[in-house]
């Protein structure tokens, strides 16, 4: 298993150095991360929720790439990442970095549903313009 961990870290971060993450476009990256939940389902997600809340020594490159990876998560399909989106998303909520919380926010967005308004509805954001995207999210979540 350490071996394919490696392996898939080192392919994750070279397709989201290579490739920037847009709204609204698909990512090369989805494949694989959706493949390693696939064939690891077990480990898998462990590796992944350990990998996207680490906190020790970021570099501003591996602080891009979990925002990044974060918001591909959002995209996943629910039957695929289940309840481990949600947790992952609202850790990462507590991150100091703005745009780990940013990407948290959007990939609760994406996932939606009760417990994302839920989570949402919890979070304290200090950085205005985030707190007033997520009280805009939540609004418009519970509208549908």
């Amino acid at each position: 298993m350490l071996g394919a961990i490696e392996s898939f870290r080192a392919h994750l971060e070279i397709l989201l150095t290579v490739t920037p993450v847009e709204s609204g476009q698909s990512h090369p990256a989805e494949e694989i991360v959706a493949d390693f939940l696939n064939q690891y389902p077990i480990d898998g997600p462990a590796y992944l929720q350990s990998y996207l809340l680490r906190k020790e020594n970021l570099s501003i490159a591996d602080k891009r790439n979990i925002a990044d990876t974060l918001i591909l998560f959002g995209r996943m399909p629910q039957t695929l990442v289940g309840n481990l989106g949600y947790d992952i998303a609202s850790k990462a909520l507590q991150s100091e970095d703005v745009r780990i919380r940013d990407a948290a926010i959007g990939a609760l967005e994406q996932l939606g549903g009760k417990s994302a308004v839920e989570i949402l509805e919890k979070h304290h954001e200090t950085v205005d313009w985030l707190a007033e995207y997520v009280s805009k999210i939540i609004k418009e979540m519970k509208n549908c």
